[in-house]
C-alpha cells in the first residue's frame, strides 16, 4: 500500500527543476478547500437533536462552497447539515474497505484519498491492487453500496490528512432514498404515472427495497450500459440525457453527378450524325461540360485511407419529469424477443430519480399492463440505424457547406464583373 501511495502522490507533486519544459495547469489552480472554523466543527460534532437552527444555517452557508454539496436541493442540504458528523482522518488510513458492509456516506472537506480495487488474475490466481481514481476536496463517495444494496465495491484510503463529513446509513436512507410518513412521496408520484396504470403499486409498500429514490447531481452517470441495468428509471424532477456511443464519421467524397437526360436530349443524342474527328476518345476534353454538372448524393465514394477516429456520444432523448428509461426495451414474453436493444447511457442534468427493479415490475405485470406499455412506448432504433443516420447527417452537412461556398464564390465573381462593367 505504501508503494501505491507514493506512486499516486508523486503524480500530483509540484514540478522539479528537471521538469521545467512541462506545463501542468493543475499546479497553478486556486485552492478551493472549505475553511471550517471552530464554531462549525463544534456544530458538526454535537448530537443532531442538540443543534440549533442558527448552527445549521451557519454550517449550510459554509458547505455551499463545496460543489458536490451545493448541487443538492435546499431541503436535502438542511437535512445533511442537521445529521452529518465531522471526522478528521490521518494519512494512509482505510476509510472504507472493499467487501465490507456500508455504514456511512462521505463528503471531503479537505485532503486527498485513493480508490483501489482488488483484481484477481484468473490464470495465475494472483491478487493485485488496481488504482481507480484519486478523490480530492469537494467530492463525495460511498453511496453506491446504499443505492444498489451491495457491499463496498472498492477500498478508499487517505493519502493526506483529511477532513470528512460523514452521514450514517439510516440518515442516508432518510435524506436521499425515502420519506417518512404513511406512504413515501415517491410512491405517491408513481401512482400518477401513466405506465403504472393497472399495475399494483401496493406491492412496493410490501417490498420497500424494490423501489428507491435518489438525487443525482449534474453530469453524474446513472447508467453506463442499459443492457446490464436491473432497474427502470423514472424522472421525478429535473432532466436526464439518454446518450448513445457511436463511431465518429467523416463525410464521404462527393462525386459530380452524371448528367441526366430528358426525352428531348435522349432523342437528339441518339440520332445525332456522328462525325469522325480523327481524335481518340481519350484525348477529348469534357471540362466545359463538367463545370455545370450539379453535385449529387447518388455517387458516394468512401475515402481510401481509413483513419482511427474517437467515438462520439449523441443525445438521442432528453427525459423530463414523468419520463422513464428502460421501459422501451422491456421484454415481457416471446413476442418481444426481437425488440432492438441498443447499448445506451443515462446521464443526469441534476435530477431526482426513482429506481424500480425490473424483475419486480415484470413479475406483477398482467396483460393490461403489457398492452399499456406497448401502446405508450416505442422502441429505440438499432445501433446500425443510428450509425447510418449519423453518416447521412455528416454527408449532408458537407454537401451543404461545399455547395454554399461555391454559390458564394460565384456571386462574388459576378459582383466583381458587374462592377468592372460599370467602370
Amino acid at each position: 500500500m505504501d508503494n501505491i501511495t507514493e506512486l499516486v502522490t508523486d503524480t500530483f507533486s509540484a514540478p522539479t527543476d528537471t521538469d521545467k519544459t512541462v506545463f501542468n495547469k493543475d499546479y497553478y489552480k486556486a485552492k478551493k478547500e472549505t475553511d471550517l472554523g471552530k464554531e462549525i466543527r463544534l456544530a458538526l460534532t454535537i448530537p443532531p437533536d442538540s443543534r440549533t437552527h442558527d448552527q445549521i444555517k451557519l454550517v449550510n452557508k459554509s458547505l455551499l462552497k463545496m460543489e458536490s454539496f451545493a448541487e443538492y436541493p435546499v431541503n436535502m442540504q438542511e437535512k445533511i447539515c442537521r445529521c452529518a458528523f465531522y471526522q478528521k482522518i490521518p494519512p494512509k488510513r482505510v476509510v472504507i474497505r472493499q467487501g465490507a458492509i456500508a455504514d456511512s456516506f462521505y463528503f471531503i472537506f479537505s485532503g486527498q484519498a485513493m480508490v483501489t480495487v482488488l483484481d484477481e488474475d484468473k490464470k495465475t490466481g494472483d491478487v493485485k491492487n488496481r488504482i481507480l481514481a484519486v478523490l480530492r476536496d469537494g467530492t463525495c463517495f460511498g453511496e453506491l453500496a446504499f443505492l444498489y444494496s451491495t457491499t463496498r465495491t472498492a477500498t478508499v484510503t487517505s493519502l493526506t490528512d483529511m477532513e470528512l463529513l460523514s452521514i450514517g446509513r439510516e440518515d442516508f436512507y432518510d435524506i436521499f432514498m425515502s420519506n417518512r410518513g404513511q406512504e413515501p412521496e415517491h410512491i405517491q408520484f408513481l401512482r400518477k404515472c401513466e405506465f403504472t396504470k393497472h399495475w399494483p403499486i401496493q406491492i412496493l409498500l410490501q417490498n420497500p427495497t424494490s423501489c428507491v429514490f435518489h438525487y443525482y447531481k449534474r453530469n453524474q452517470v446513472i447508467v453506463s450500459d442499459s443492457t446490464k441495468s436491473e432497474y427502470i428509471f423514472i424522472i421525478k424532477s429535473g432532466t436526464c440525457q439518454v446518450l448513445k456511443k457511436l463511431d465518429n464519421v467523416k463525410p464521404k467524397k462527393l462525386l459530380k453527378a452524371r448528367p441526366t437526360m430528358s426525352k428531348e436530349n435522349f432523342l437528339t443524342d441518339t440520332y445525332k450524325a456522328k462525325v469522325d474527328t480523327g481524335l481518340k476518345k481519350d484525348n477529348l476534353s469534357c471540362s466545359s461540360k463538367s463545370s455545370n454538372i450539379p453535385w449529387s448524393f447518388t455517387h458516394l465514394e468512401e475515402s481510401q485511407v481509413k483513419e482511427k477516429v474517437e467515438p462520439v456520444f449523441l443525445q438521442i432523448q432528453l427525459l423530463k419529469a414523468g419520463d422513464t428509461f428502460g421501459l422501451n426495451i422491456l421484454k415481457f414474453d416471446e413476442t418481444d424477443v426481437n425488440l432492438p436493444n441498443p447499448q445506451l447511457s443515462l446521464v443526469s442534468n441534476g435530477s431526482e430519480v426513482l429506481m424500480l427493479k425490473k424483475d419486480i415490475f415484470l413479475k406483477h405485470a398482467n396483460d393490461k399492463v403489457k398492452e399499456n406499455i406497448r401502446h405508450i412506448f416505442q422502441p429505440f432504433a438499432t445501433t446500425k440505424e443510428m450509425q447510418k443516420k449519423l453518416q447521412t447527417a455528416a454527408d449532408w452537412n458537407y454537401f451543404k457547406s461545399k455547395h454554399m461556398n461555391e454559390i458564394y464564390s460565384n456571386l462574388k465573381k459576378l459582383t466583381k464583373s458587374s462592377n468592372n462593367l460599370k467602370i
